[in-house]
């Protein structure tokens, strides 16, 4: 997006909304693709997070992703972003690439937490079957990690990030102390939220929706003052959006305040999940504690086989 349309956007949100002081008003970028002109553009429109797609430190695990930067890019890109003085940066890294070693995964998070910054995600890599490297693999070009080796090295990253002084606060996500990224704890608390533009996702009114992709359909509806054109994704009554809530909530590792839950819900998860919350506690699998339920954290990796269970 060129700098100038990035002071165009938050002029336009800043004509319509008011805006806390405190917002935190955040930027995805890729390395490579930032320089001080652009970040100078950046902080003058208003923007005071980025989130870094670093994915690896190991030009290896890079090349194999088919990235466009490279090892040197991304620390040339911290560096600039850190002289550009926004402090609240967050780094994005992925494990269970085919090949990566748990030795290479933690040299690479070795260097995340060298670089200082103030949030860290890490995510096991996810492939979408219309992908490159998902061909590759099928054609036999690489081999998956492994779950065995992929729970080794989620664990080894979650003692290092944390022996580096973050907090985790979500099973996938570590911050200093008051850098939690607030745009994604709105969605594990499921409170509701607006996306703008062609192919966004909204969550209003017990339904989960997106705007079509076409782009200039999207633009055509605004310019004759219409709503844009959405697909609905669901439409959920309130045993629906309870279970939604929970399977978003267990995501925290501060788990879910069962009272506060209630209230909301008119729900109580004891009594209308007693045999599934019954069996995963006896499997170690889940906590309760100061009325409070939540993963336990031989289960972070698991999730799913705990959040499954949750269902309307």
């Amino acid at each position: 997006m060129p700098e100038g349309a990035l002071k165009g956007l938050m002029g336009a949100v800043r004509q319509y909304l008011e805006l806390d002081d405190a917002a935190e008003i955040s930027l995805e970028a890729n390395p490579a693709t930032l320089n001080s002109d652009k970040l100078r553009s950046i902080r003058e429109a208003g923007f005071n997070r980025i989130s870094l797609g670093v994915q690896s430190f190991q030009d290896d695990d890079l090349l194999i992703l088919g990235r466009s930067h490279n090892a040197g890019d991304a620390m040339n890109t911290i560096k600039l972003i850190q002289d550009s003085g926004i402090s609240n940066y967050n780094l994005d890294l992925i494990y269970g690439i085919p090949g990566q070693t748990i030795s290479k995964w933690e040299e690479s998070l070795g260097i995340a937490l060298e670089a200082k910054p103030a949030h860290l995600s890490i995510y096991l890599l996810q492939l979408d079957e219309s992908t490159p490297l998902s061909a590759d693999i099928r054609r036999g070009c690489f081999e998956m990690s492994g779950d065995e080796i992929e729970a080794q090295m989620y664990e080894k990253g979650m003692d290092l990030i944390k022996a580096g002084g973050f907090r985790q606060y979500e099973i996938s996500n570590f911050s200093r102390p008051g850098y939690e990224c607030q745009h994604n704890l709105l969605y594990w608390k499921a409170r509701e939220y607006i996306g703008v533009g062609a192919g966004a996702v909204s969550f209003t009114d017990n339904r989960r929706y997106i705007n079509k992709k076409n782009l200039m359909q999207y633009l055509q509806r605004l310019e004759e003052g219409r709503e844009p054109p959405v697909e609905l994704l669901e439409s959920m009554d309130q045993l629906e959006l309870a279970a939604d809530a929970i399977i978003l909530g267990l995501r925290l590792c501060d788990g879910i305040d069962l009272e506060q839950f209630d209230l909301r819900y008119g729900i109580k998860i004891l009594d209308y999940y007693k045999d599934i919350i019954e069996e995963c506690m006896d499997r170690g699998l889940l906590e309760i504690c100061q009325g409070r339920i939540g993963l336990s954290s031989k289960a972070y990796f698991i999730s799913n086989q705990v959040l499954c269970h949750f269902t309307a």
